[in-house]
């Protein structure tokens, strides 16, 4: 390789550094309150997204994995490491499927921005709430026993407890 093909090469090398600092630097808010799926320009432009407005069915979509188009979106948003946070339409409630948390690596959050969690193990510790955002939610399944000590890191820290309408064993 020549000077000039290796300055070439080095140019590129900078604006590709360039470009993905300023995509690890970028954040972007999309509504999915139209029936247009997102463009696969977000995921390639922003490291951070927001995807807000989520209904009720499109949750069940994630649940169910039906290959609809912005289902298909999120799943190249992994592809690209996007961090994705899905902020629903609705305030949290017992509808929601705590496997749906637990499935997706997303930040769930309510129409009000809190955080919402769910655990695996049926039996909830103070050592796993502590983990969590005060303000938050904790969404468990039907039979998830939580310790009193978690009880009263949870009032601490104002984390409401829902208990959905799935049974752990059903899990």
């Amino acid at each position: 390789m020549n000077a000039k093909e290796s300055a070439t090469v080095d140019r590129l090398v900078q604006l590709i550094v360039q470009r993905l600092r300023e995509r690890s630097e970028s954040a972007a808010v999309i509504s999915l309150a139209s029936d247009a799926s997102p463009a696969e320009a977000v995921l390639l432009h922003h490291q951070t997204i927001t995807v807000t407005d989520v209904t009720f069915g499109q949750l069940q979509q994630l649940l169910t994995g039906v290959r609809t188009p912005w289902i298909q979106w999120l799943d190249k948003g992994l592809a690209y490491e996007c961090d994705i946070t899905i902020k629903t339409a609705m305030p949290v409630n017992r509808m929601f499927h705590p496997a749906m948390i637990l499935t997706w690596p997303f930040t769930f959050r309510d129409k009000y921005d809190k955080r919402i969690y769910s655990c695996k193990d049926r039996c909830i510790t103070a050592t796993t709430v502590r983990a969590y955002e005060n303000d938050s939610a904790l969404l468990l399944f039907r039979g998830q026993h939580v310790t009193a000590l978690a009880q009263e890191v949870m009032q601490t820290k104002n984390i409401c407890v829902i208990e959905g309408i799935v049974r752990y064993a059903d899990w």
